[in-house]
């Protein structure tokens, strides 16, 4: 675990409420692999993604004795004698002591980070990082050319009605328009499989959810609008700590 204090925080902003974007990574000696990546707006968020990310991966890598659709006795344990990252996100994540430790560092506004080792030189690794205040972002100098519009990523999904019953229930009560039938990853092109597309439209925001191309919504979270500023009369139609460039709104709504 690693962390270190960052930058000075607004005054208006209360560390007990640093947004953070939590990430999840694999890879070996000859590359790196976004497996998740996800906006949160507080810190208990941020280490509860995390501890679930960890039991996820664990699952997905070498499921438990105990995992629900096994049948009971069919995996037992063993001594390992090599790197087991499956084994060490699981205690990490099983461990209350330590996810006590990741809260109160997470609190404090700080950067997190856990790497386990695994056969063959791979590796899996969670972080945390604290989402920079408004106002943080340089301003493009007046005489500098303008940069070029980004290219927005082309993945979609259908959106099922379970996900429009959870992102009206994220949004209850907020003004915006209806839920979505069918979305469009926001994101610029970019590599990693995780897409993210907007389910429901709000006045200041928007809710969106997570999607792959293979595997269909399974996460909808209410996050305002991206306070980076544009070169254009457009805002960004993203949200605040989104991977990669900004992608300007066509309309006062993400698209």
């Amino acid at each position: 675990m690693s962390g270190a204090f960052p930058g000075a925080v607004a005054a208006a902003v209360s560390v007990h409420d640093t947004p953070y974007t939590v990430v999840s990574r694999g890879g070996d000696v000859r590359k790196a692999v976004l497996l998740g990546r996800v906006p949160v707006l507080a810190h208990h968020e941020a280490a509860g993604w995390l501890r679930s990310e960890a039991l996820r991966l664990a699952v997905r890598l070498d499921p438990g004795p105990v995992a629900r659709w096994l049948a009971p006795g069919l995996v037992r344990p063993v001594a390992a004698r090599w790197p087991d990252a499956p084994a060490a996100l699981r205690a990490w994540a099983e461990d209350a002591e330590r996810q006590t430790r990741v809260r109160e560092l997470l609190a404090l506004g700080c950067p997190f980070t856990l790497r386990c080792p695994d056969v063959g030189g791979t590796w899996y690794e969670l972080g945390a990082r604290p989402i920079p205040p408004d106002g943080t972002h340089p301003v493009r100098a007046s005489d500098a050319p303008a940069p070029l519009p980004s290219v927005r990523c082309d993945a979609e999904t259908d959106i099922p009605e379970i996900m429009g019953i959870f992102a009206k229930r994220a949004s209850s009560g907020v003004p915006g328009g209806d839920v979505v039938a069918r979305t469009r990853c926001g994101l610029a092109v970019h590599e990693g499989v995780e897409h993210v597309g907007v389910v429901r439209p709000l006045r200041e925001g928007a809710v969106w959810v997570t999607f792959t191309r293979e595997v269909p919504p399974y996460q909808a979270r209410r996050l305002p609008p991206c306070p980076r500023e544009q070169p254009g009369p457009h805002p960004c139609g993203l949200y605040p700590g989104h991977p990669g460039k900004c992608v300007p709104a066509t309309t006062g709504a993400p698209a």
